[in-house]
């Protein structure tokens, strides 16, 4: 709500904000684009807006007109037959197994607190980011190897939240807040089964962490406002996995920038995001159903968004496919009893097959 808010306010409002709905034409909202394209910065440096920018524009104006031919405000979407920046394509890359496993061994020699396990926990459940932010030690069985991610760590602007505005949050202080909310789908909400590797790691993190909290006499919980769609905020307490130095929680964005850095440091250009694609094209690699990775990656749709999204080749899928090829075409494979016999009898059926006139 508060991207559409922005948008529209910066991109569209002062050119289009006082037309009737009703008047209002293609080319109007073609100009914008247009203007976006070659000069639309903010910020007074010369240059349009970047094509995902202007699409997210278009995006945003297209949604709100599909509204208003909903409720019969106007006859059609004029924003249909408009033509935005086309943003690149750009290719996702999926981490190689070889690759995880040196950020792996970088992770077990970080010096941050909350990072190595932050990253051995990503790699085994490719959860996302505010929900690894966000898991709290209740939501973790280490005797039963499971985890739940009830809940994510997000970014909020105060402003468009329902209710009265927190009390705490003065007029100079910083617009935005970081929150917690429930997670993206009840499929989200699964329980996970953790690798050995993964629950060694948590272990590890449990003991250190209550040293920590013993020698510098940090709290146990910390108070956040819980943020869900079409209610109040509320306050809430949590017993946080990960927690920063000085015992307040790990804001998505800085666990990001961390892991982007950690994985600079052994060569690497990765953000997290890229652990949820390599533990799926990893499974995809050893032959597991896009089912069964639909369900490690907690999506709904039994397989469709990970085979499109987040599964990709691996190096060593094409050796082993052109082996398997081999196998099945190759000389070995003709040459082999069975098949020469097969060639024969077919050869055979061919000679006795009586000619068709013309």
């Amino acid at each position: 709500m508060a991207r559409y808010t922005a948008l529209l306010r910066d991109h569209v409002r002062p050119d289009i904000g006082a037309r009737p709905l009703k008047q209002l034409t293609p080319l109007e909202v073609q100009a914008i684009y247009d203007r976006l394209a070659v000069g639309g910065r903010r910020d007074g440096k010369p240059g349009g807006l970047a094509p995902q920018h202007i699409l997210a524009v278009h995006r945003c104006l297209h949604r709100a007109l599909a509204q208003a031919v909903t409720w019969r405000l106007i006859a059609r979407n004029i924003a249909t037959d408009t033509t935005p920046a086309l943003a690149p394509s750009t290719e996702v890359v999926a981490l190689a197994p070889e690759q995880v496993a040196v950020l792996l061994d970088a992770a077990e020699r970080a010096s941050s607190p909350w990072l190595g396990t932050w990253t051995v926990l990503a790699a085994a459940t490719g959860a996302r980011n505010g929900e690894l932010c966000g898991l709290e030690w209740c939501d973790l069985d280490l005797d039963a190897d499971t985890v739940r991610f009830r809940q994510a760590l997000t970014i909020v602007d105060p402003t468009v939240l329902p209710g009265d505005p927190d009390p705490d949050i003065g007029a100079g202080a910083r617009r935005k807040e970081l929150a917690v909310g429930p997670v993206k789908s009840t499929a989200s909400s699964a329980i996970l089964t953790l690798p050995p590797f993964a629950v060694q790691a948590l272990r590890r993190h449990r003991r250190q962490q209550l040293r920590l909290r013993l020698a510098v006499g940090q709290p146990t919980t910390v108070g956040l406002r819980w943020v869900e769609p079409g209610q109040p905020p509320r306050p809430v307490e949590l017993d946080l996995v990960f927690m920063t130095e000085r015992g307040t929680p790990v804001n998505p964005n800085h666990a990001s920038r961390s892991f982007t850095r950690l994985a600079a440091s052994v060569g690497l250009a990765a953000n997290p995001h890229m652990l949820r694609h390599a533990l799926a094209s990893a499974m995809a690699a050893n032959k597991e159903p896009a089912s069964i990775i639909a369900a490690q990656l907690r999506h709904a749709d039994g397989g469709a968004l990970a085979q499109r999204v987040y599964i990709h080749q691996l190096p060593q899928t094409a050796p082993r496919l052109a082996r398997v090829i081999e196998g099945v075409f190759g000389p070995a494979a003709r040459s082999t009893p069975a098949v020469s016999a097969a060639r024969r009898a077919e050869g055979t059926r061919r000679e006795t097959r009586p000619s068709r006139r013309a």
